[in-house]
């Protein structure tokens, strides 16, 4: 192995050595100054199904709020005891999949909600999506859920470091991103602290229905509802030009 990494050290020593040093040092990015534009896209496709998106830009990466969210989040969104998949697959059956997310990122990040349906239960399974969100913003989680929410994070935490690979990837993103390396201890102890009504505030600010940028990707001649129906609709093109 001594051999091979030092092979590869002089491969990289060769490649770098004509690189010059840059006169100055490099300026740092811009802010961001993104922002969604809320509404309703289509994108035709001739299937029997319809594949659902919806979300908005979130700034998480460095608040100490995305640990309660995540709690809440796993609460509503996240495997078969979330509320979106308890109530919009087992209870109502409209969707194959469905869920929810949460994307922290630096400068910006996403939260997502997805659901795969059949054409003719389109309209009633988003409207149930977004009814599920929106009652959770107004309203936030219940005990039980937070309970189940917050022991299931943390039980399943335990498996993301049993290889020495799991904990290297993990020691590397937290450096990469400006993290100590011990940061996954961190945020373990500090998802032990989450308590209910973080949840709940966390809930009620960083869902936001009213923000939805909606994809709806299918066909509309085989949907109970069309696309419509949720707002001005702004057509796309699958097409690869």
């Amino acid at each position: 192995m001594d051999g091979v990494d030092s092979g590869l050290r002089d491969v990289l020593n060769r490649i770098v050595a004509g690189v010059a040093a840059p006169d100055s040092p490099v300026a740092p990015l811009p802010p961001e100054n993104v922002r969604g534009k809320p509404g309703v896209y289509y994108a035709y496709k001739n299937i029997s199904q319809t594949s659902i998106r919806l979300g908005h830009l979130t700034d998480l990466f460095e608040s100490p709020d995305r640990y309660a969210v995540r709690v809440a989040n796993y609460a509503v969104g996240v495997g078969f005891s979330g509320r979106l998949l308890s109530k919009v697959r087992s209870e109502a059956g409209l969707a194959y999949s469905v869920g929810s997310y949460f994307v922290n990122r630096p400068k910006l990040g996403t939260f997502f909600a997805y659901c795969q349906t059949r054409a003719d239960a389109t309209g009633q399974a988003l409207r149930m999506v977004i009814d599920i969100i929106t009652d959770v913003k107004q309203h936030g989680i219940t005990q039980e859920e937070f309970i189940r929410a917050k022991e299931s994070i943390l039980n399943s935490s335990v498996f993301e470091f049993e290889t020495p690979h799991q904990i290297a990837e993990s020691i590397a993103e937290n450096l990469f991103y400006g993290f100590p390396a011990d940061q996954t201890t961190i945020d373990i102890q500090a998802l032990k602290a989450v308590t209910f009504d973080d949840c709940q505030r966390a809930a009620m600010k960083y869902y936001r229905p009213e923000d939805f940028v909606i994809v709806i990707v299918g066909d509309t001649a085989q949907m109970d509802q069309p696309p419509t129906t949720f707002g001005t609709v702004n057509e796309l093109s699958l097409e690869i030009k």
